[in-house]
């Protein structure tokens, strides 16, 4: 499990949202492309991903986007 340094940054409107990390995609052991994404779980803000050929998306969930 991946610790965040600083949660205490992390929006409170995040808190009941999946956020999506859209600056890497990734491969699964399955070849599959996937993008990291951050929730809430109690106290805890584990990382996990989802597969980009899934249909899990949904358009209140936010993407994480560096500013420039």
């Amino acid at each position: 499990l991946l610790k965040l340094a600083h949660r205490h940054l992390i929006p409170e409107e995040w808190k009941d949202r999946v956020v999506f990390c859209w600056g890497t995609i990734y491969r699964n052991s399955d070849d599959r492309p996937v993008v990291r994404c951050l929730y809430r779980d109690g106290d805890r803000w584990p990382w996990s991903y989802r597969w980009l050929g899934n249909d899990v998306f949904r358009s209140d969930d936010p993407a994480v986007v560096r500013a420039s």
